[in-house]
């Protein structure tokens, strides 16, 4: 059989969709995470505009948060330019990626995001707790990989300047070595470092020392949306597990920018290395996210790789490559042990029926087959519970020569195991 072409789509059961029938388009959930200038923290009262951008001022000002207008957030602002997007707010003041590496995935998990933007670098570049570039850089792509492995699409907002000028360089550093995510799948630069090259930038756009004001606010959502806006269309694959045992379930998960109602898929990739899906349709799966679901079954084993093509209206996307390992099932063992092997008249024995790695679903349960004195007396009779234990007592009339062994079935009565057979004398 081959892998991947007969397809169940979990959420095709409960979605049933006629011919040409219109979808509810589903949002593309962002998470936002960063320190205060995704938060939007403002200082209120900062003489900003009149002191030299090196030279900040000691004394401590009210903060207050960004918001429009309107009353929105950052992130709800940069939701409303961002078309079929719904932006999380994950911005925590004073957080730093160092930080984080501990907690992302627990927060990815918790989040089901289809995309997150990676705000940090301002308080990892300042001191006490000031990180070097490389270590700025390994953090960053920790939070990079943990985000990928599961299949989300990483922007990368490089980290606006500052009036602190030691940390600005640094900051300056950080943002040129965050060119080496350029080459990453799936991964987005956005470079918020243009503000220096304006004329007096830190009168116009910044609060304090740190923070960009209203107008600075409005420009970094501006700039973050007007880059996602113009990415090409993406769509990522993942795996629920890379190493699958036999008989185990497992699936692919799609999240893409694409919000089609309905989306035809095709599967390409290899198993073992040859070339055994070229096109395969994959289904027609209503809604976002898109899940396939599968079970490892006999004969599946092998080393595939499986990457998905979507056909949207002409439109192609094809996601990354994942590559998935399907374990053979365990060889089923099952065996029968007696007691004893002459039972004296009235006495008792036990039938005790062990078992490892029974394929099918449970309850398994055995069926008595064996002989009297060499001829024929049980075929499938007295079913018994497997793996279990079985006393039984003599009786007169009972005296002879036995032999015995069980076939196993599971619930869907399918035939899994025979066991050995053993002797037992009735006297």
């Amino acid at each position: 059989m081959r892998l991947l072409f007969k397809v169940f789509v979990a959420i095709a059961c409960c979605l049933p969709v006629a011919a040409g029938q219109a979808h509810a388009q589903a949002q593309i959930n962002v998470g936002y995470f960063g320190d205060s200038t995704t938060y939007g923290e403002m200082s209120v009262g900062y003489p900003v505009h009149t002191l030299d951008p090196c030279q900040p001022v000691g004394a401590s000002y009210p903060k207050t948060r960004f918001y429009t207008a309107t009353g929105f957030t950052l992130a709800q602002r940069l939701g409303q330019l961002l078309s079929g997007m719904n932006v999380i707010d994950q911005g925590v003041p004073g957080r730093r990626a160092a930080d984080m590496v501990s907690i992302f995935g627990g927060q990815l998990d918790a989040g089901n995001y289809d995309m997150v933007i990676l705000n940090y670098g301002i308080n990892d570049a300042r001191a006490p707790g000031q990180r070097s570039v490389a270590e700025y850089v390994a953090d960053m792509k920790a939070l990079v990989d943990q985000a990928v492995a599961r299949g989300i699409y990483v922007v990368i907002e490089k980290p606006t300047p500052i009036r602190e000028c030691v940390a600005n360089q640094r900051l300056e550093e950080y943002r040129a070595a965050l060119n080496a995510f350029s080459s990453y799948e799936n991964v987005r630069l956005v470079d918020q470092g243009l503000w220096q090259l304006e004329t007096f930038w830190w009168r116009n756009l910044l609060s304090d020392i740190l923070h960009p004001n209203a107008a600075g606010y409005e420009r970094k959502a501006q700039t973050l949306a007007a880059a996602i806006n113009a990415m090409p269309k993406w769509c990522t694959l993942v795996a629920s597990s890379n190493l699958v045992p036999g008989g185990a379930p497992f699936s692919f998960k799609v999240r893409s920018s694409y919000l089609s109602g309905v989306a035809p898929w095709s599967w390409y990739g290899t198993k073992n290395g040859v070339a055994d899906a070229v096109g395969a349709p994959a289904g027609t799966v209503p809604l976002r996210p898109w899940t396939f679901a599968f079970t490892n079954s006999a004969g599946w084993e092998g080393t595939y790789t499986r990457r998905l093509q979507l056909n949207f209206g002409g439109n192609l996307c094809t996601t990354n490559t994942v590559t998935v390992q399907l374990l053979p099932s365990p060889t089923p063992t099952c065996q029968l042990t007696v007691d004893k092997g002459i039972v004296p008249a009235n006495g008792s024995w036990t039938f005790t029926a062990l078992a490892a790695s029974l394929p099918g679903s449970a309850p398994h349960v055995g069926r008595w087959h064996g002989t009297k004195n060499g001829v024929v007396d049980a075929v499938g009779t007295d079913a018994m519970a497997f793996p279990s234990s079985a006393t039984y007592t003599s009786a007169p009339g009972l005296a002879g020569t036995y032999s015995r062994y069980l076939k196993v079935y599971d619930a869907a009565n399918n035939l899994v195991c025979t066991t050995n057979s053993v002797g037992v004398l009735l006297q």
